[in-house]
């Protein structure tokens, strides 16, 4: 959920949320983003103690994939589906992009270092942006247009778990897990 929530452009979009029930409903989106991309999120869940039938009403027509499906092959289209109790689902109009193939940049491998740290962390190619989260999903650090082998300090964080979000020269995303000890 984490590197979805990293990695996807539609978490920085708008949401709404229906939560006045057992059955709650978020609706994440982004208009801009084109339909071709993962501009939708729908988040479905039963935290009552007996089956529910819940309406998905998604907002346009088609499959909707099941984001959670590890080989993301599992697609939906009825006007509803049942959940056990406890049981959620996260849908989207397209698949994730996430990917954990390393970036090849220039021939040879995107790295982070030295990992784990505790006051700073290098990068071995240039890079348009580094952006540090925890482990919710909220921005901790941000660094911009910086140069071959620069050194990011992570000084003022807590010791953990992070994630560190790399888009390179060529704008190519890889997230990376740093532990800060």
């Amino acid at each position: 959920m984490n590197l979805l929530k990293i990695n996807e452009p539609v978490f920085e979009g708008d949401y709404t949320m229906n939560t006045g029930s057992l059955t709650p409903r978020i609706d994440i989106f982004d208009n801009s983003i084109p339909t071709t991309n993962l501009r939708n999120v729908i988040i479905l869940a039963n935290f009552d103690v007996v089956q529910k039938t819940i309406n998905t009403n998604f907002p346009t027509a088609g499959d909707w994939v099941d984001l959670m499906d590890e080989i993301g092959n599992t697609t939906y289209s009825a006007a509803s589906i049942v959940l056990q109790p406890g049981e959620f689902k996260v849908f989207g109009n397209q698949k994730a992009t996430l990917s954990n193939e390393d970036i090849e940049v220039e021939n040879n491998i995107l790295k982070l270092y030295p990992n784990p740290t505790s006051n700073s962390f290098n990068i071995n190619k240039a890079v348009n942006e580094v952006v540090v989260f925890d482990l919710t999903g909220k921005i901790v650090k941000r660094f911009t247009k910086t140069n071959t082998n620069k050194n990011y300090s992570v000084t003022g964080l807590n010791k953990g778990i992070y994630f560190a979000r790399i888009k390179t020269t060529n704008n190519k995303i890889k997230t990376k897990k740093l532990i800060i000890k």
